[in-house]
């Protein structure tokens, strides 16, 4: 449960700095809709292909603490995408691992299948040789 809160938490950050990267490209550089989508997810992704126009010296550092700020919210979003992704195949694996484990511990057991004539047979002898079952 805790890893689905910290994925919603990590999408809503990244959603908030997309948002915060569209608005500050629209009213610092007067870039249209579609340019400052476009100049948000290049700089968040790091892509980088390069202005739609120059950018001035306020948008400039706009985009400096944009990408300072990407760099840790993406971050953030994949480690808690891996974690629990990593935490799903554990859970998958780690059963059948703590069994085998368990298997290769045991010495000295006798494992008695079926309780038939043949399984009571063998199930007398180990009680009169004093083996636990």
């Amino acid at each position: 449960m805790k890893s689905k809160s910290n994925i919603r938490l990590a999408s809503l950050y990244l959603f908030i700095l997309i948002i915060i990267g569209i608005i500050g490209y629209l009213l610092i550089e007067h870039y249209s809709f579609v340019d400052a989508v476009y100049m948000t997810i290049i700089t968040l992704s790091t892509v980088g292909y390069g202005e739609v126009r120059p950018l001035n010296e306020v948008g400039k550092y706009f985009t400096i603490i944009f990408i300072i700020s990407s760099i840790g919210v993406l971050a953030y979003f994949v480690s808690n995408l891996m974690q629990s992704l990593f935490q799903k195949q554990m859970r998958f694996f780690i059963p059948g691992y703590n069994r085998k484990l368990k298997f290769k511990k045991m010495e000295n057991h006798v494992i008695v299948c079926g309780y038939g004539r043949n399984g009571r047979q063998v199930a007398s002898e180990l009680i009169a040789y004093k083996e636990k079952m």
